[in-house]
């Protein structure tokens, strides 16, 4: 299987991401299968599960190749389709973009001049927590095509932050029609990846780091078994992470059953759809996801103060279940801190603890959280039994059907006391 297929019927193309057998399609594989040449068409729509950098090359590719409709789709294929900026036309002034013009603006600009000449970043800022509807795309879309068409063109024209596949889309497509001589997606995990370049160079490629912001970020890693609240969790504990004002990042590193942003959003209007596409997209396990994700973890580190791991929850189909199977050690000892998630219908932290040990990494432990009701009122409270090395707590409501938002506001004073618990001595504590 290649990593899309594209179909064109009268002058219109279909671009459809497939999933990697081994969940992450590598750069090198993707630049040694082109995209074809688009010239002449009237459309190019992006849809499937695709990186965010994979959808700025194929914009970026049906731009360059002066397609004047790009699209993309919803990620449960709604009819309803997003229209990335039309060509800019300049103003021939440039304005001062280094602040920010609103609360609400989803891109804003951070100039700088490199080795290689001048060059321009847009950073997306998505909060952290919230899903990205019609209206935020919009708002990206339109930033984009502002700060381009308002200043020079770039030689190089950098996108980075958090944002949707098709906030990227569409931020290479304001980038390429405004001849941006390359454009390079910054994406954590990956690295700096060329996505658009007029210098007859391989695309995608990766470039050399030059300055990762962070020179050893922290590592708090959430596990537990399946079906335990962790997922939820971790969205719960990275986005206090950002309200804290630590730079961070969360990572799904379940690489058989991920619970992407997708599809916790999409799950509360059409339950059924998402679910058939979350399952969609399980693989069997793999020796080169673990050796992808422990890379990733690495990387990471490099680029954030925090980071915020949803670990997968061990292989269940052995009796007893094998939580940390062959291999699965590498990734967990990029790990700083653990917090072991269980049901309190099904208490399993001993057993985790037991898991842990066996690799000597038991005492990387910093928290015990018990999960309960998770239908009811969302809570959480610190419990008596809390030590010197184990945060102990009580969490309910915690569902999917929850947003992280509501979560973290009524989770907050506990909250705080865990953070402080994970930071007791350091700049990123509250209090």
């Amino acid at each position: 299987m290649n990593w899309c297929e594209v179909t064109i019927q009268a002058g219109a193309a279909t671009v459809r991401f497939h999933p990697s057998p081994d969940r992450f399609w590598t750069i090198e594989h993707i630049a040694s299968h082109p995209l074809p040449d688009w010239t002449g068409l009237n459309s190019v729509t992006l849809t499937g599960p695709g990186a965010i950098w994979m959808y700025a090359y194929a914009a970026a590719h049906a731009a360059q190749a002066g397609v004047p409709t790009i699209r993309g789709v919803l990620a449960d294929g709604q009819t309803a389709l997003r229209q990335f900026p039309d060509a800019p036309s300049r103003s021939g002034e440039s304005e001062a973009l280094t602040e920010r013009s609103s609360e609400d603006q989803l891109i804003h600009v951070i100039t700088q001049t490199d080795h290689g000449g001048s060059s321009i970043t847009l950073e997306a800022d998505l909060p952290a927590g919230r899903s990205a509807n019609a209206a935020d795309i919009q708002s990206a879309m339109r930033s984009a095509e502002t700060i381009l068409r308002n200043t020079p063109p770039w030689q190089r024209c950098y996108l980075t932050g958090r944002g949707t596949v098709e906030m990227y889309a569409s931020q290479s497509v304001a980038a390429v029609r405004s001849s941006a001589s390359m454009v390079i997606v910054i994406a954590p995990r990956n690295g700096h990846i060329v996505v658009h370049g007029s210098d007859g160079g391989v695309v995608p490629r990766l470039l050399p780091e030059h300055s990762p912001s962070t020179d050893r970020g922290h590592l708090i890693g959430v596990i537990g078994d399946p079906n335990c609240g962790k997922s939820v969790f971790s969205h719960v504990l990275n986005l206090y992470r950002d309200q804290a004002g630590a730079s961070g990042w969360r990572m799904d590193c379940d690489g058989q059953a991920p619970t992407p942003p997708w599809y916790l959003s999409g799950r509360e209007r059409q339950p059924e759809v998402f679910e058939d596409l979350r399952r969609q997209q399980k693989r069997a396990w793999t020796d080169s996801m673990e050796t992808h994700f422990t890379s990733q973890l690495q990387s990471l580190r490099r680029h954030f103060a925090v980071v915020v791991a949803d670990l997968p929850g061990g292989d269940h189909r052995h009796n007893p279940p094998r939580r940390i199977p062959p291999g699965r050690e590498r990734m967990l000892r990029e790990i700083d801190q653990f917090i072991i998630l269980q049901r309190h219908d099904h208490q399993t932290s001993e057993y985790w603890l037991d898991a842990l040990n066996s690799h000597q990494l038991a005492d990387r432990t910093a928290a015990i959280v018990t999960s309960k009701e998770p239908n009811t009122a969302p809570s959480l409270r610190r419990t008596a039994d809390t030590d010197s090395q184990h945060w102990k707590g009580i969490a309910t409501g915690l569902d999917r059907s929850r947003s992280a938002s509501e979560l973290c506001l009524a989770m907050e004073p506990a909250m705080d006391t865990l953070w402080d618990h994970l930071f007791p001595s350091s700049s990123l504590g509250k209090s």
